[in-house]
């Protein structure tokens, strides 16, 4: 089977069987659909392993498969408090929904960019807050739950910002600016006075939309590679 052959059969697999999977509301994932698309990972990172299929596409998976890692793990620890993050999403008015779908979309048609991430968590925690009163609700279990995971968010977060910046050098001042930036958008999930619930909502639809965008960053690099495209 040549080259050719080798990333259609793969990209085709991405968007229809592992992409297809995570076009849903992320509260509505459970563990066994994470763990779906875990298992169809191993199988396209395998597939990559026995194909001539350039290495750097492996790693890109493997990247994937952490990042699901956390999130198969984070809802399987909340998946006795799903009913209550699902009735703090729905007391929301529509707005905030509505706007975050549509920066997602424009997120995945390929500006995966750290500005893009964080544009998408601004304006999510802006609209909830500014439209919200919060009562206190916040429990010590939780809050060390969250705490792990953010230190977690963060290695991924900027596994995915090194995925993405092969274009030149870059100084030491841009980098601890991106630093800033990753960091403050990171506290913005622990430091807003946000209850524990609601940190775990934004958690979940993060570790998603992570992982979506590594899917369409592994999906673009395997166009890329694809002898059709050379001239």
């Amino acid at each position: 089977m040549n080259l050719r052959r080798q990333i259609d059969d793969a990209i085709s697999y991405a968007r229809r069987d592992i992409l297809a999977s995570l076009a849903r509301e992320p509260l509505e994932l459970n563990p066994s659909d994470v763990w779906d698309v875990r298992s169809k990972l191993h199988v396209l990172h395998h597939y990559c392993i026995k194909s001539e299929i350039p290495v750097d596409i492996e790693s890109q998976i493997e990247v994937a498969l952490e990042i699901s890692a956390n999130l198969w793990r984070l809802i399987s620890e909340s998946i006795d408090n799903v009913g209550n993050l699902k009735d703090y999403t729905n007391v929301r008015t529509l707005s905030a929904e509505s706007s975050i779908i549509q920066e997602a979309e424009e997120i995945l048609s390929g500006e995966d960019t750290l500005r893009d991430v964080i544009i998408f968590g601004i304006s999510f925690l802006l609209d909830w807050k500014s439209n919200t009163i919060w009562v206190d609700s916040a429990k010590k279990g939780r809050k060390i739950i969250v705490r792990n995971y953010l230190m977690e968010l963060q290695d991924q977060l900027w596994q995915f910002i090194k995925g993405g910046s092969q274009n030149g050098v870059i100084s030491l001042a841009k980098a601890r600016q991106i630093g800033r930036r990753a960091d403050q958008f990171l506290l913005l999930i622990s430091e807003t006075g946000l209850p524990t619930e609601m940190q775990v909502v934004m958690l979940i639809r993060l570790y998603a939309l992570l992982l979506r965008l590594q899917l369409d960053r592994i999906i673009t690099s395997l166009d890329k590679a694809n002898p059709n495209n050379e001239e």
